[in-house]
C-alpha cells in the first residue's frame, strides 16, 4: 500500500466532521523468526486492529480498515472485537480490491499538499462561481445525486473525467477524475459516488 492511508484517513475524518483518528501499538511480538506489530486505529469509539511485519505497514492496514467502515458503515456500528488471527474484514477486502484497481491504471501518487491547500484552492475560486455552486448545492430540484452533482462541476466550470472500473462487484465502481489544477479523484460505487462528491466540494468551498 503506497498510498498515504492515514493521511486519506484523516482527511476523510476532518472533511465529515468526525474526531481526528488515533493509532497506537496494541501489542509487539518479537518471540518469532519475524516481529509482528499489532495497531489499534481508533475514532471516537470504533476501533479497527490490524498486523504486520512492520509499524508502518500495520498502521496503514489498521487506517484501511477504518476507512473501509466509517465511509460505509459508520450508522450501523457496534464496538469492535479482535477478530481471529489471519482474517480479513469484507469492508477490508472490498476497500483493498478498490485500491488496487485505482493503483495499478494510475500508478501510486503520494503528494505532500496539505488538505488546507486543497481546501483554500476551492475556496478562492471567483465569487460567481462559487454563488453558481451553493445555488446548486441548496436546490431540491434534482431528480438524482448524478444530476446535481454534474450541475454542481458546472457552475464551477470543471469538466469530469468518469470511466467504470473492473471489478467482482455487482454494482458499477466508477472512478470520476475533476479536470482541475488539482490531482482529485474519486473512487466510489455509483450510488455513492455523486453524493460523496456532492458532500467534498460543499465542504471545501466554504
Amino acid at each position: 500500500m503506497e498510498m498515504d492511508m492515514l493521511k486519506k484517513l484523516q482527511d476523510y475524518c476532518v472533511r465529515h466532521g468526525m474526531p481526528l483518528p488515533t493509532i497506537q501499538i496494541s501489542e509487539k511480538k518479537d518471540n518469532r523468526p519475524a516481529p509482528e506489530f499489532e495497531v489499534c486505529c481508533s475514532v471516537a469509539s470504533i476501533v479497527r486492529y490490524a498486523k504486520a511485519t512492520n509499524k508502518e505497514e500495520a498502521e496503514k492496514r489498521a487506517a484501511v480498515e477504518m476507512l473501509a467502515v466509517i465511509s460505509n458503515d459508520a450508522e450501523e456500528l457496534v464496538p469492535y472485537e479482535k477478530e481471529v488471527k489471519g482474517q480479513q474484514t469484507k469492508e477490508y477486502l472490498k476497500l483493498r480490491a478498490v485500491l488496487d484497481i485505482f493503483e495499478a491504471e494510475r500508478g501510486s501518487v503520494v503528494t505532500g499538499l496539505r488538505l488546507c491547500d486543497r481546501h483554500n484552492y476551492f475556496k478562492n475560486f471567483q465569487p460567481a462561481l462559487k454563488q453558481a455552486a451553493f445555488d446548486v448545492i441548496e436546490s431540491e430540484g434534482y431528480s438524482s445525486y448524478k444530476d446535481k452533482a454534474l450541475s454542481l462541476l458546472t457552475a464551477l466550470e470543471i469538466t469530469p473525467t468518469t470511466r467504470t472500473l473492473e471489478s467482482k462487484a455487482e454494482e458499477p465502481i466508477l472512478c470520476i477524475e475533476l479536470n482541475c489544477d488539482l490531482d482529485v479523484v474519486f473512487v466510489d460505487l455509483e450510488s455513492q459516488i455523486y453524493e460523496q462528491m456532492i458532500e467534498y466540494l460543499r465542504n471545501m468551498l466554504v
